[in-house]
């Protein structure tokens, strides 16, 4: 692995955090629209599902595709927040090599939030205002989202077998 260079150019370092800033931040928008996507996706196969006149075939079928759906949309926002996880690290990296301070870069104020994904906040004795600002993360939020979606299409295609619905 190569040694870093000491002597690259600050103009060289801005471009290449400049981008890793895009690149966080298309990433942030993509798990929100695939969230989005998703839940309308599912509106629409759950309104078809519950469609009086539909066969117990086409409602196998609809439950099907709404557990592979919901389930390619969770690995989808597991692999975006492997990728944020990344960047975050780099950004980071990239701004203590700049000289930013701790509150001056984008990824240390990052790093020093929730980012990494847990449910509920650790309580210390003495919470921060950001600490008590805060009780879940979002993805924490997007997992329970697409664990509900999928217990539901679960729940519906069991209900089918058994002639429930």
């Amino acid at each position: 692995m190569k040694k870093r260079n000491p002597d690259i150019p600050l103009e060289n370092l801005n471009v290449g955090y400049n981008s890793i800033v895009d690149y966080h931040n298309n990433l942030v928008q993509v798990r929100f629209t695939v969230a989005g996507l998703s839940v309308a996706a599912d509106g629409f196969l759950a309104s078809a599902f519950f469609q009086t006149d539909s066969p117990e075939f086409s409602r196998i079928l609809i439950s099907i595709l709404g557990l592979i759906l919901t389930f390619i949309c969770g690995m989808l926002e597991l692999r975006t927040l492997q990728l944020l996880m990344k960047l975050l690290k780099a950004g980071y990296t990239l701004e203590k090599t700049m000289g930013l301070g701790e509150d001056q870069g984008v990824f240390s104020v990052l790093t020093h939030s929730q980012v990494v994904p847990r449910f509920l906040k650790k309580f210390s004795k003495a919470p921060t205002d950001q600490e008590s600002r805060f009780v879940f993360s979002h993805s924490v939020m997007f997992w329970l989202l697409y664990l509900c979606i999928f217990i539901f299409w679960a729940i519906m295609l069991i209900l089918v077998f058994l002639k429930i619905v």
